[in-house]
């Protein structure tokens, strides 16, 4: 680890790691396309606020009927690099964020490629993956992108326990442990499962601990240091639509199931760098992940290693490759709708797909050896090239005060918010809608969440009311109407053509029921109260 050979690297991979990442940190503008503004920057934006002021942030109250929020992993209270929300300029902070990751995804990468390949091939394939278009992709959702980071330095310590079964554990959990603590789960299991998966494979030692030992030891340390996070989130999606029971209880709408299976198609994509639109501009899937090239080298070497794994027969280092490519290639086919399994956006496992289809590529990589290690280098700035030159969509900021709605800091204050949109086309403009968590810079309450494990029962009562029932609108105290049509309401203003309406029969935010009735059970009291079987009456279910 002290020579030039392993330094240079590390720092030529920071380096182009960084590429992404320096226009917004010189102008001091944050990234905006898509679940940037809507969802991650204002819950960063709170979390921080909250933690700043010496408060844990245990609770959400506005929006919904509330949502636990140090229970939801992706707000990462307790993921160390997220700390540094606490100590730099938000918008700078933000962008910092992603780029730590975006660069320990790259020096992780290189230490598991380095395993089997040549330093330059290794660098090359780490910069292949740091920069493919799956991983790019992943910078609007930083809580994916935080745990994908982690993933390759898992597998890396998981194949080193072969040759040092005798090594500390606690290395391996903690690395386990950041995995989840990014706010990732579904991306922390895969690495869970990967790293039992290649010590029970590799881990063959008469004098060092056994696999099962070390599997065991690994997992308890990694609970216990986990479990501040751990326990708050299983116990908080019992009886939400992110549990089995609440996938078949709350079926998918139709364009959510088509566009899940939609993206069973996306892995011809790696071959393909995206078309332009007339003005010049790359045209970005409409999936959950948006860019799927994978670049014109990876896809050289990713040929020229399925060669020689055929021509040297290379042992069983393929193998593993090849699983996460098959694994990841059955669960973003769609096959996880039709089991109907909990995992929203499938798609994503592509990224995990991609550790797989790099490896192999710098198996190809390393049949060719030149021994200059400028010559590495050169190809990885192209490699980095390539892709970045179709990313730019993926990459445009703005200042965060442009993206706040311009909407009195009074409305929604002591009332909340509920969205009626009639016209998909006023949809194409999000700001004036509040979309998302945006009601959180200035503190309103809203009736809706992007939260993603949300109660069943709330969810059923809120889809209900967003067909029009001003009754169940009124219930869910959605004093504020923001409508693009005509209600017969008073108008308070205007944003854009977003209309924003008083609805005076709201009920307030802590309502007293004189009227009660009882029900059996939630089920009984829900369906009474959207069936309208005793108007002014309030159903419950006995203590």
């Amino acid at each position: 680890m002290e020579d030039k050979s392993t330094r240079r690297p590390f720092f030529l991979i920071a380096i182009i790691g960084a590429l992404p990442f320096l226009l917004p940190l010189i102008r001091g503008e944050v990234f905006v396309i898509r679940d940037h503004y809507s969802y991650f920057l204002p819950m960063r934006f709170f979390t921080a606020a909250a933690m700043r002021s010496g408060q844990l942030p245990l609770w959400n109250p506005y929006n919904a009927s509330g949502e636990p929020w140090l229970a939801n992993p992706q707000t990462a209270v307790f993921y160390p690099p997220a700390w540094i929300f606490l100590v730099a300029p938000f918008a700078s902070a933000y962008v910092l964020f992603l780029m730590l990751h975006v660069i320990l995804l790259g020096w992780g990468s290189w230490l598991l490629f380095r395993r089997r390949a040549s330093p330059g091939p290794a660098m090359l394939g780490a910069v292949a993956l740091m920069i493919a278009g799956p991983t790019l992709s992943l910078l609007d959702v930083g809580t994916i992108l935080a745990s994908f980071a982690w993933i390759p330095l898992v597998l890396y310590l998981a194949a080193r326990r072969a040759e040092r079964p005798r090594a500390p554990h606690w290395p391996d959990a903690a690395a386990m442990t950041m995995c989840f603590l990014g706010g990732e789960p579904v991306f922390a299991a895969v690495a869970a499962i990967a790293y039992a998966a290649i010590v029970l494979c590799k881990a063959r030692s008469s004098s060092g601990p056994g696999r099962l030992s070390t599997i065991v030891t690994v997992g308890a340390l990694t609970f216990a240091l986990s479990a501040v996070q751990l326990l708050p989130f299983i116990e908080w999606i019992q009886g939400t639509n992110r549990t089995m029971t609440g996938v078949k209880t709350l079926p998918l709408r139709d364009a959510d199931s088509d566009a899940r299976l939609s993206e069973s198609v996306s892995w011809q994509r790696l071959l393909l760098p995206p078309p332009r639109s007339s003005e010049g501009e790359p045209l970005m899937l409409r999936e959950f992940l948006m860019l799927i090239y994978a670049g014109f080298l990876t896809i050289l070497g990713f040929m020229a290693g399925v060669v020689r794994l055929v021509v040297d027969r290379r042992g069983n280092g393929w193998i593993g490759w090849l699983a996460l490519i098959l694994i990841a290639g059955v669960v973003s086919s769609g096959a996880s709708l039709v089991l109907q399994m909990p995992i929203r956006f499938p798609s994503r496992m592509i990224a995990i797909g991609m550790i797989g289809v790099v490896g192999i590529a710098v198996t190809g990589f390393d049949w060719w050896k030149p021994r200059r290690q400028i010559v590495w280098s050169l190809l990885a700035l192209v490699a980095a090239a390539d892709v970045l030159r179709y990313a730019g969509p993926l990459l445009k900021t703005a200042p965060l005060e442009s993206l706040r709605a311009p909407l009195d800091p009074s409305i929604g204050t002591s009332s909340k918010l509920f969205r009626l949109p009639l016209r998909a086309s006023a949809l194409d403009d999000p700001i004036p809608w509040l979309f998302g968590y945006q009601n959180l810079y200035e503190r309103r309450f809203d009736t809706g969440s992007r939260n993603p494990a949300t109660p069943l029962l709330y969810e059923r009562i809120f889809s209900h009311a967003t067909s029009g029932r001003t009754d169940l609108i009124s219930f869910l105290s959605g004093g504020i109407i923001l409508c693009d049509a005509n209600l017969p309401l008073r108008e308070i203003t205007r944003l854009r053509e977003v209309r924003v309406y008083a609805n005076e029969g709201a009920l307030p935010m802590a309502s007293a029921w004189t009227r009660a009735r009882s029900a059996q059970s939630d089920e009984e009291a829900l369906e009474k109260l959207i069936n309208r079987t005793e108007a002014g009456a309030l159903h419950v279910t006995p203590a």
